[in-house]
């Protein structure tokens, strides 16, 4: 298996949220994110993406308040 991970960029966004958004459980609307303060502003610096054997995934992190 080979990783490279990196500081997510502008251009991961919409991965960012299209995987959030996805999952099944703790399920929350991109609207609903928002109404959080969790907006496209919100993951500068604060996400990591990379290809995994060949797949593009992200990971986000939370920024404690």
């Amino acid at each position: 298996m080979q990783t490279l991970i990196r500081v997510a960029t502008e251009d991961d966004v919409d991965s960012l949220f299209a995987i959030r958004t996805a999952v099944q459980q703790n399920h929350l609307s991109r609207e609903q994110l928002a109404e959080m303060g969790i907006t496209s502003a919100a993951f500068s610096g604060w996400a990591l993406a990379g290809p995994v054997d060949g797949e593009d995934v992200r990971y986000q992190k939370i920024k404690a308040h």
